[in-house]
């Protein structure tokens, strides 16, 4: 099955670069980085932490309470300033998406890119790694590969950077020919058609 990543919002973007540009200033991004991969992990392992954040019924400072609870020994104190800013604004709803705005700010500041490749098998290190080079040169910047495996595809791969989908697939191309074969059948039919008429 196809993964379709959200769209990040705008607020935590903001969040995001004002985050990384202090960092940046502090000599300290290299920390904040840190705490932003372990805090992706902690969302990813912990489902549950992005559904109490979000949830409208649990008040803006019991959702700070928890975060720093949990958090406020182990964070970069960027990173935790941060997350109380959020808490006193009441955006603490928004603490996984602000994660994945941080990872794409420093991929962006880092010349480097996202990109899902969605293949119907899995890739070898050989084929990830032409790929990667490949769509890199295309791209004019470093790529970080995610693959998904979707075995309803006949073969080909689909690409997904950002907003861009492309669509490489068997399927795709066999549509692709039906389409100009169909389209190629109604022309000649018409031309032929116009001929009798005027016969």
């Amino acid at each position: 099955m196809e993964k379709i990543e959200a769209e990040i919002s705008p607020i935590s973007k903001v969040y995001a670069v004002a985050l990384y540009d202090a960092a940046l200033r502090a000599s300290q991004l290299v920390d904040v980085m840190e705490d932003i991969d372990s805090l992706r992990q902690v969302v990813q392992h912990v489902p549950g932490l992005e559904k109490v954040l979000a949830a409208a019924t649990i008040s803006g400072a019991a959702k700070s309470a928890m975060v720093e609870k949990a958090f406020a020994s182990r964070l970069n104190p960027l990173t935790l300033e941060t997350f109380r800013a959020m808490g006193r604004r009441d955006r603490l709803d928004l603490f996984a998406d602000f994660i994945r705005a941080m990872l794409e700010v420093g991929r962006e500041r880092s010349n480097r890119v996202s990109v899902e490749v969605i293949t119907a098998a899995p890739l070898d290190d050989a084929q990830r790694e032409v790929i990667a080079r490949r769509t890199g040169e295309a791209l004019g910047r470093q790529v970080d590969l995610n693959v998904t495996v979707n075995a309803s595809l006949v073969g080909g791969v689909q690409l997904r950077i950002g907003d861009l989908f492309i669509d490489g697939s068997v399927q795709r191309r066999l549509a692709s020919m039906r389409e100009k074969l169909v389209y190629g059948l109604l022309v000649n039919m018409r031309g032929k058609t116009a001929a009798m008429l005027e016969s």
